[in-house]
C-alpha cells in the first residue's frame, strides 16, 4: 500500500508539472495547502517509523484521514484545470473516504479500547495485523488509491492523446489551443501540445474572463499581467493566452488595453476632462503614460483622446 501511495504520490506532482510551473504551483494556495498537507503526514510516518516520538492514537487516525483527503484534492484539482470547471456539491462524494475511514476507526477504538488497531497505518502494510478489521481496511486503501490512479492516469491520456479525426475538423470543432511559455509580460513564444475544446467551453471561458474583467475592473491596475489574470480567473496561463489570441485574435496587451481604453472614454465622455488632465485620466484607466494611452486610444477608436474631446465638445455645442 505505501508503495501505491508513493506511486501516485508521484505521478500527481508529475501531472501538476505539466500544468503548472513551479512558480505557478507556490503561487496557489489550495496548492500550497495541498503540499503543506503531504509534508505533515510524511514527517508523522517518518518518525512514527523510525521511532523518534511516540504518537498517541488519535494522530495515527489524523494523518491517515488527511491522507485520504489529498488523494482526491490533488484528482480535482487537476480534473478541473483539465476540464475548465469548479468544485461542484456533487465533489463532496471525495469526501466519504475520509470521513467513513475516521468515523469507523474512532468507533472501533472506543467501543474496543484497543489502542493498537487505532494506532495501526493501513498505508503501511508492515505495520498491519492480519486482524480481520485491518485486512478490511488494507483493501478499501488499496481500492480508493488504485482508482485515483486510474483517474489521474486518464486526465493525462485525455490531454496528450492523439484527437480524433473528427474533432480536428468538425464545424464546432473548437480552437486548436497549443502551449506557451511566456518569455515576458508581453510577449509569448508557441510550444507544442494540443487541448480541443468545445463550443459550449468556450462560451464558459469567454464569460468567465469577461465577467472577471467588468466586475473586478483589475485592468486599472498598472502592470497587470497575464499570469495575474490567469490566477484570478484560475485558468492555466498557457491556455489564457492562446485563448485570448485565438478566440479575441489579438494579444493579452491589446485585450487589456482595450478595457482601459473604454474606461477612460467614458471618463472623457462624463466631462472630467473639464477638471483632469488626459495623463490623469490615463494613468486612472491603467495606462503607465500618456503616450502608450495614446496610442490604445487610437488603435481601438480610430481618434487620439485629444480628437476623441474635440469631437465630443463639438457634439455638445451642436
Amino acid at each position: 500500500m505505501q508503495s501505491l501511495v508513493q506511486l501516485y504520490t508521484l505521478v500527481a506532482i508529475f501531472c501538476l508539472l505539466l500544468f503548472k510551473s513551479p512558480r505557478e504551483i507556490f503561487a496557489n494556495r489550495y496548492l500550497k495547502f495541498l503540499l503543506l498537507l503531504l509534508i505533515c503526514i510524511s514527517v508523522i510516518k517518518i518518525l512514527a517509523v523510525a521511532r523518534v516520538l511516540s504518537f498517541g492514537p488519535l494522530v495515527y487516525v489524523i494523518s491517515n484521514t488527511a491522507l485520504f483527503v489529498f488523494i482526491p484534492a490533488i484528482y480535482l484539482f487537476l480534473r478541473n484545470q483539465m476540464s475548465m470547471q469548479a468544485n461542484s456539491r456533487k465533489d463532496i462524494v471525495h469526501l466519504l473516504p475520509a470521513a467513513g475511514y475516521s468515523l469507523i476507526w474512532m468507533l472501533l477504538f472506543v467501543f474496543k479500547n484497543n489502542e493498537g488497531l487505532a494506532k495501526a497505518d493501513i498505508f503501511n502494510e508492515s505495520s498491519v495485523s492480519q486482524g480481520p478489521p485491518l485486512v478490511y481496511f488494507l483493501l478499501f486503501g488499496y481500492g480508493m488509491v488504485a482508482w485515483y490512479l486510474l483517474l489521474v492516469l486518464g486526465i493525462v491520456k485525455s490531454r496528450y492523446a492523439f484527437p480524433k479525426k473528427a474533432e480536428v475538423f468538425s464545424p464546432v470543432g473548437a480552437a486548436l489551443m497549443v502551449g506557451e511559455k511566456l518569455e515576458n509580460e508581453h510577449k509569448a513564444e508557441f510550444q507544442t501540445g494540443s487541448t480541443y475544446l468545445t463550443e459550449e467551453k468556450i462560451l464558459q471561458i469567454d464569460n468567465r474572463i469577461r465577467e472577471f474583467l467588468e466586475s473586478q475592473r483589475p485592468f486599472l491596475r498598472h502592470g497587470y499581467s497575464l499570469k495575474q489574470l490567469a490566477e484570478d480567473t484560475e485558468l492555466p496561463v498557457h491556455l489564457l493566452s492562446a485563448f485570448i489570441n485565438k478566440h479575441y485574435k489579438v494579444n493579452f496587451n491589446d485585450f487589456i488595453n482595450e478595457y482601459r481604453v473604454n474606461y477612460g472614454k467614458n471618463k472623457i465622455m462624463n466631462d472630467e476632462c473639464k477638471s483632469k488632465k488626459l495623463e490623469a485620466i490615463a494613468e486612472e484607466s491603467g495606462f503607465s503614460n500618456r503616450n502608450t494611452f495614446t496610442a490604445a486610444f487610437k488603435r481601438v477608436t480610430g481618434l487620439n483622446p485629444s480628437e476623441f474631446l474635440k469631437t465630443i465638445k463639438e457634439k455638445q455645442a451642436a
